[in-house]
């Protein structure tokens, strides 16, 4: 018999299983236990021998779901982030720094699905940043059978230290998201992006402002340009690209 017979023999059976008996969902993958197994690792010490959590790890079941950027709370310029992308700090007016993300999904209920994200800093593990939220997904304008929200804010840590942003510009951060339904899916994803500065979208006074408290922070031995080359070059450009 050919595989894709099988498949589709597979595939029906299932879908008669769930629909007259009800019967068990199928185990989770392989890699979702290697996942809950590194993770509780780092709850049980992990973060004092200086390990992360879990580094590019992938599982679900069944829902699918992709990190990537979102610039506003519409559904517009969204693109999947890779490890190894670049984010930016985004200065909230009230004083508040955020990293912005947003989601694409399928194969769920995007009614009210719970998504927690965490921001580790990867050269310790700290957790610099976390939001959790539980709001309803859009029907994608661009792919009407995906799901989509944008605008997710992650918050980053200040309790402690108005200028804890300081130290994860130009440096990597691990997101770890866990995600799931009232109907019992799930996802864990996992990326590791650089935090190129502060928002080139961002008011140049208020950028300005945000980089030299950095400087300030480090006794002033630090020059405030140098801190965020990367960013003020990303600005020209984008300067450039509004007049144009």
């Amino acid at each position: 018999m050919s595989r894709s017979i099988t498949s589709k023999l597979a595939a029906l059976a299932a879908t008669l299983c769930l629909a007259l008996a009800g019967c068990p969902q199928p185990p989770p993958p392989a890699d979702a236990n290697a996942c809950e197994q590194r993770a509780r690792a780092f709850a049980d010490g992990g973060a004092a021998r200086g390990e992360c959590p879990v580094l590019a790890c992938q599982a679900d079941n069944g829902m699918a779901l992709v990190v990537g950027t979102g610039r506003d709370g519409t559904t517009e310029g969204f693109a999947p982030l890779a490890d190894g992308d670049t984010l930016y700090v985004i200065p909230g007016e009230q004083g508040l720094q955020h990293l912005l993300v947003g989601f694409r999904g399928r194969g769920f209920d995007g009614r009210l699905p719970l998504i927690e994200v965490r921001a580790r800093r990867a050269s310790d593990c700290v957790e610099v940043g976390y939001t959790r939220f539980r709001l309803p997904f859009e029907q994608d304008p661009n792919d009407r059978a995906q799901l989509a929200i944008n605008g997710i804010r992650v918050l980053l840590n200040d309790d402690d230290d108005r200028t804890e942003y300081c130290s994860i510009l130009g440096a990597e951060v691990h997101l770890v998201i866990e995600a799931s339904t009232p109907e019992g899916q799930w996802a864990h994803r996992e990326v590791r992006v650089r935090v190129g500065g502060i928002d080139p979208a961002t008011r140049p006074e208020l950028r300005d402002a945000w980089l030299a408290a950095c400087a300030r922070r480090d006794g002033g031995s630090t020059d405030a340009a140098a801190l965020d080359a990367s960013v003020r070059d990303a600005a020209a450009s984008f300067d450039a690209a509004a007049e144009d």
